[in-house]
């Protein structure tokens, strides 16, 4: 669900999201039929990592971003 997915980037990130509940929107999905059956079949694809290892990946990756860029001196801007 969603708030699964949610809740596993603020256990990645220690921190709490900030969430405005609404009724549904306009152009949202309630149901989905991903199917990657197709792939399986045709390439041999076999996801290796869940969705939820995926996003602790992300984050990672993200936190390291970031960290980098606050760590690096701004790149002098030619003006003129």
């Amino acid at each position: 669900t969603l708030e699964d997915f949610i809740a596993t980037i603020e256990k990645h990130l220690e921190k709490k999201a900030l969430k405005v509940m609404l009724p549904i929107q306009k152009g949202d999905v309630t149901k989905t039929f991903a199917d990657i059956e197709n792939l399986v079949d045709d390439y041999g694809y076999a996801p290796k990592v869940s969705i939820f290892e995926g996003l602790k990946k992300f984050v990672d990756w993200y936190n390291s971003y970031n960290d980098d860029k606050t760590n690096c001196k701004s790149a002098p801007t030619k003006r003129g």
